[in-house]
């Protein structure tokens, strides 16, 4: 029908259905233009805030490389501590400073402060995914076990996945039934440690048999 108009009739057509739909149009276009830079400076933002995140935990890293080898200096630990702060502070939602804490973690059990551990290893279970709230976890219950607070230890050392963390957690749970003097709670840990340890962990599954011998000797 277009085609036996003439081209005055079919300006007309044009602008009115701009006049109907050219706003709608026009916002369509905004919001298209709009969603389009602002993913770009998104992912943009995203990566820059990734790389100094990065920087700062390679930093970390270097600073307590020696970790292991011989005693950090106090110099050496008040440039981790800053790092760490940075990271944790500034960087929070990443597994940079999630990392960061596991290692804050270490050296604070190293230096006997076992309750910064335990805030450090905390931050780490709160902003860490899953695999690193598994490790995160094992190491507090580690960390209460050592304070001779048996019953948070407990807490954090039941797990009810069966994966390559089950055994150690099991082992785990055998430490603290032992300490508490529940021998028999501690050698079921110790033997559903045994059950499900990997076939090439052959260090700690002599450990564990030496722990359940001890254990059947010294009788309930």
């Amino acid at each position: 029908m277009a085609d036996h108009l003439s081209d005055q009739e079919q300006l007309q057509l044009i602008k009115n259905w701009w006049t109907e739909n050219g706003r709608f149009l026009i916002i369509c276009i905004g919001v298209a233009a709009g969603a389009y830079f602002g993913w770009n400076w998104w992912t943009t933002s995203q990566r820059e805030h990734a790389e100094q995140a990065s920087a700062l935990y390679s930093e970390l890293v270097s600073s307590v490389e020696t970790v292991g080898i011989e005693p950090l200096g106090d110099d050496e630990r008040t440039t981790a501590g800053f790092l760490v702060e940075q990271l944790k502070n500034n960087y929070s939602n990443t597994v940079y400073a999630v990392n960061a804490s596991l290692i804050s973690a270490k050296l604070a059990v190293d230096k006997g402060d076992l309750d910064s551990a335990v805030k450090e290893l905390r931050f780490a279970i709160e902003k860490g995914k899953e695999d690193l709230q598994a490790i995160a976890k094992h190491r507090l219950a580690r960390v209460y076990l050592a304070q001779k607070n048996y019953d948070e230890a407990l807490t954090f050392a039941s797990y009810g996945k069966d994966d390559a963390f089950a055994s150690k957690y099991a082992d785990l749970r055998g430490d603290i039934y032992a300490a508490k003097g529940e021998n028999s709670s501690a050698i079921a840990a110790y033997q559903e440690a045994l059950e499900t340890i990997a076939n090439e962990d052959n260090i700690r599954r002599n450990l564990i048999e030496i722990k359940l011998a001890d254990l059947s000797a010294s009788g309930e």
